[in-house]
């Protein structure tokens, strides 16, 4: 069973970490006061309770399509640039339209492959923009800390 702990930092913020016995699950920090960093600890021990652990294990839901994982992934990381954003809203479009009913724990390389192929050669769509598809995707599976099925085995 984990078990959560709370620290007041000297800048007046709080933080909390997540162990398991000696093995550190999960911590973060920068909270303006206890209540914030409980809610937040609550919801990464559903998450730990509910999906497993990972890193960005509390934000994931059962039957999260590939979709919401990008979503959730550019929510998190917003671009740097107006050319990555333009690159990011692209890609949202993209998988809103040919990735929102795959479920994340459901799908498999070769599923990912073929849709890449058809994005590719039977809808035409530009091979920076597939490039950028694929890099958004691996970075939400590892945030998310799930298996990347963008890898063949």
């Amino acid at each position: 069973m984990a078990n959560v702990s709370y620290i007041k930092k000297n800048n007046d913020t709080w933080t909390f970490t997540i162990r398991e016995g000696q093995k550190y699950l999960y911590s973060r920090s920068g909270f303006k006061n206890k209540e914030d960093a409980e809610e937040e600890a609550r919801k990464a021990m559903r998450g730990i309770e509910s999906v497993g652990y990972g890193r960005g294990f509390y934000l994931m839901s059962p039957g999260m399509s590939v979709a919401d994982l990008c979503h959730i992934w550019i929510d998190h990381n917003p671009a740097s640039s107006e050319a990555k954003g333009r690159k990011d809203n692209t890609v949202l479009k993209i998988v809103d339209e040919y990735f929102c009913n795959d479920d994340v724990l459901e799908m498999t390389f070769d599923d990912f492959q073929r849709r890449i192929i058809y994005l590719q050669y039977d809808i035409g769509i530009k091979v920076y923009l597939i490039q950028h598809l694929i890099s958004t995707i691996k970075n939400a599976l590892f945030f998310m800390g799930i298996e990347d099925f963008t890898k063949k085995k």
